[in-house]
């Protein structure tokens, strides 16, 4: 009887070990698949078609623009960490009991230019985007560009 339960034990214990390697594999393979993020990124609002699609480019339009999209969200998601990474400063020194405000000064002055910077290689890559494509999908992309940056809601104070 005892051997009954144990073995029966195992065969959960065995289940649960496939399924939690199943679950990360999945996950990985996933993950993995979603190296094109921002073609894959779907507008609900359009009916799910994707931005690029909106714009009706042509394969090697598609092509030279896909080389350059990826690099690009990888260097500005560096650039967004090290901007929250200065953000985290400022709040730590925020908290001191006596804060240092030529600290507080700077770390503002290193967030702002971080800021600038990472809106500059936006609008680069934008203009780089826009020279791939001819006068009515720039159009269409500047209008895409403007309709999401209309939707974006202010943030308060608190």
């Amino acid at each position: 009887m005892k051997n009954e339960v144990l073995k029966f034990a195992l065969v959960i214990s065995l289940l649960l070990n496939f399924s939690v390697l199943f679950s990360a594999g999945y996950t990985h393979i996933r993950q993995s698949r979603m190296g094109d993020a921002f073609l894959a990124h779907e507008l609900q609002e359009h009916g799910g078609a994707h931005y690029f699609e909106l714009l009706n480019l042509r394969p090697e339009q598609l092509d030279a623009i896909r080389g350059k999209v990826l690099p690009f969200h990888g260097a500005v998601k560096e650039k967004r960490q090290a901007l929250n990474r200065k953000r985290a400063d400022l709040l730590s020194l925020m908290r001191e009991e006596d804060a240092d405000h030529a600290a507080i000064e700077r770390t503002i002055s290193g967030i702002s230019q971080a800021q600038e910077e990472v809106q500059r290689m936006v609008v680069v890559h934008m203009l780089e985007l826009k020279a791939e494509m001819d006068s009515h999908q720039q159009k269409d992309f500047l209008d895409l560009i403007e309709d999401a940056m209309s939707e974006q809601r202010a943030t308060q104070c608190p």
